[in-house]
């Protein structure tokens, strides 16, 4: 099976540290993020791999090669204008020819230690054309109750709220490519489709996982990595 490696984005809101590298090559501890998404992906035998790639595709190209120094084989699918998520994915199917194989598709700025086995399970259990992995949403804030008479009872910091979110990581199944628009959003375009027609399955699980969007979450980062990797 092959790993599809979105890293085409820019990260503005990581800017200036996004001025020359786009955000999956942001460094923590002297490694790009996306490094670290290599590694979670060859602990569950996923060894080639694909980016990608759109604004700064020549710094994955400097850094990675063709992937032998990291131990997988690394392959290029550069969009030459913004082809958006969904479109990107499309086009890498075409040009290596990846229509009749299973997938696994991960944001590049997202960071887990949950067992891919497992939702591989769920995938081919359920026989859907999409399982995207689901988490607790989590809150930004403090989470305050407050009894009928306005007294505050209790408190708590960045509390699982009772909702559910796409953790940007994905299993599909071969006709996913029939769906898929030529330029636009996955996750706008696609995603509705298949769920009427019952083809879109969440794997929820609550083990660690990160997005990293803003500098707050880069620092959360640093952690997790020290923790997981």
């Amino acid at each position: 099976m092959k790993a599809l490696i979105l890293v085409g984005g820019q990260g503005k809101r990581l800017w200036p540290k996004t001025e020359k590298i786009p955000k999956p090559m942001v460094q923590v501890f002297g490694k790009p993020i996306v490094y670290y998404q290599i590694e979670w992906l060859k602990k569950y035998g996923l060894r080639e791999i694909i980016f990608l790639t759109g604004y700064r595709d020549d710094s994955f190209r400097k850094y990675f090669g063709n992937g032998d120094s990291n131990g997988v084989t690394i392959k290029y699918s550069h969009e030459k204008s913004p082809l958006g998520r969904g479109g990107a994915i499309k086009n890498a199917i075409n040009k290596f020819n990846l229509h009749n194989e299973n997938l696994v598709i991960t944001n590049g700025d997202v960071l887990t230690d949950f067992s891919l086995d497992k939702m591989m399970k769920f995938h081919l259990n359920n026989n859907v054309l999409v399982t995207l992995m689901s988490v607790p949403y989590k809150s930004q804030f403090g989470i305050v109750k407050i009894d009928d008479n306005d007294n505050v009872i209790e408190f708590s910091e960045k509390t699982k709220l009772p909702f559910w979110i796409n953790a940007g990581i994905y299993i599909s199944s071969p006709n996913f490519f029939n769906y898929l628009p030529e330029k636009g959003d996955h996750e706008v375009e696609t995603f509705p489709n298949l769920s009427n027609l019952n083809q879109l399955k969440a794997f929820r699980t609550t083990e660690n996982w990160i997005s990293i969007d803003t500098m707050k979450d880069l620092d959360d980062c640093e952690e997790f990595v020290k923790s997981y990797f």
